[in-house]
């Protein structure tokens, strides 16, 4: 009787201790499973985010570009409206067609405002599975591409803002030779040149803000081949 006991008790034991061994296993699989979803989930985000950025990005980079056909037709029209040997009927011209330019050349500014909810959607959609549970090894690289992703977005609205401030600096200088019926005054002419320093300066904010965002584009497209490497 008491070695029955002894093989059930040990038996019982016995069940308990394989229980237990398999309990492990499948929380620890079960967090595996947990963390490589999370990877999944989030390649698949940073997919999304990808389309939805180059599209930001094409947008951007458009009215900055040399080759806009708009951009030099508004510095040809610039740089006439602005010679002392045009006439005053056609500098009034000049001034009329810069205007319609701009207008054309906001909506390109526009485009870079309307593609940024589909970019932020996909970013908070990163970071959701970022932040998953259990997802602990690979969060820092998540982390720093969302990061990176959001400093993207930033530097794209600053490109925007002051694409619109430069388009409101020759929106004004049209608006004054109309009102002066397409005289350009000596002090005019005067006030012009002392605001150039700072036209200058916003030029420069923006090519290097330009130059910010390659570098920042370049940086999660690497960040994203290391994490992909090591993970998928």
């Amino acid at each position: 009787m008491k070695k029955t006991l002894t093989k059930i008790r040990s038996l019982i034991r016995n069940r308990w201790f394989v229980m237990g061994v398999a309990a492990c296993v499948v929380v620890a699989g079960g967090t595996w499973w947990f963390s490589k979803s999370a990877e999944t989930r989030f390649a698949h985000a940073y997919t999304n985010y990808q389309i939805a950025a180059a599209v930001q990005q094409n947008a951007t980079f458009t009215p900055g570009a040399s080759a806009n056909p708009l951009r030099e037709s508004l510095n040809q029209t610039l740089a006439l409206l602005l010679t002392k040997e045009t006439k005053d009927t056609e500098r009034l011209t000049l001034a009329t067609q810069g205007l319609q330019l701009i207008a054309q050349m906001n909506k390109e500014v526009d485009a870079i405002g309307d593609a940024a909810p589909a970019v932020a959607s996909t970013i908070d959609a990163m970071q959701a599975a970022a932040q998953s549970p259990g997802n602990l090894l690979h969060r820092p690289a998540m982390v720093r591409m969302v990061d990176l992703a959001r400093k993207q977005m930033s530097t794209i609205e600053d490109i925007r803002g002051l694409s619109y401030r430069a388009n409101f600096e020759i929106t004004q200088i049209c608006d004054h030779i109309i009102a002066d019926k397409g005289a350009l005054t000596n002090e005019y002419t005067i006030e012009l040149n002392d605001a150039l320093p700072a036209m200058g300066s916003e030029f420069d904010k923006r090519e290097n803000a330009y130059t910010d965002l390659q570098t920042n584009m370049f940086d999660i497209q690497q960040s994203f081949a290391g994490f992909s490497g090591s993970v998928l």
